[in-house]
């Protein structure tokens, strides 16, 4: 899964999880830190999942989790986000997140109004072939023309507040049920 810029993430090492992890056998605990990890994820996922606005059903579908160990089971990786691998709509979750401004139709990049069209439909300076004309204009105009900031639900951003520090408690909760059952 690739994942967008904002997303809930963690990193679990096994060192880090204390005396307790140290009790179970060898070839349990990577399963037990990826049980919790999966416990938490699966809220999370849910959470985010309600606070994408009730319309956008395409983003609340590719709402997901990823688990990935790395180092033979020493760090463990876990990440709530929305999906953009194939034909997803993750590339765009970030504009809703932070949302976005729209450049002003009508309006020049100094901020003056345009003359209106003479020539509907056609090239607007004859002289210039479209092809060799510079593109770029807009780079260094300072958000000069941007309209006002719409779509922003900042629902990645909250929903990464809300449970990023609930992780290590799910973790702790899978320790104790699996040293339980010994």
């Amino acid at each position: 899964m690739r994942s967008t810029g904002a997303k809930l993430n963690f990193k679990l090492e096994a060192r880090q999880l204390g005396q307790a992890l140290k009790r179970l056998p060898v070839e349990v605990r990577t399963k037990v830190a990826r049980k919790g990890i999966r416990a938490w994820g699966k809220l999370a996922v849910r959470a985010l999942r309600r606070a994408v606005i009730p319309q956008d059903l395409e983003t609340r579908r590719d709402a997901a989790l990823k688990v990935k160990t790395y180092k033979r089971g020493k760090v463990i990786w876990g990440a709530v986000g929305i999906r953009k691998d194939g034909a997803r709509v993750g590339w765009r979750s970030h504009l809703w997140d932070g949302g976005f401004r729209v450049w002003q139709k009508g309006i020049k990049a100094d901020g003056t109004p345009q003359k209106p069209v003479t020539r509907p439909g056609r090239n607007p300076n004859p002289r210039i072939v479209p092809f060799s004309q510079k593109r770029g204009w807009r780079d260094g105009k300072g958000r000069r023309n941007l309209g006002r900031r719409i779509g922003r639900t900042m629902y990645l951003s909250r929903t990464n507040a809300r449970w990023q520090p609930e992780a290590g408690r799910f973790v702790r909760d899978a320790i104790e049920e699996a040293i339980r059952g010994l």
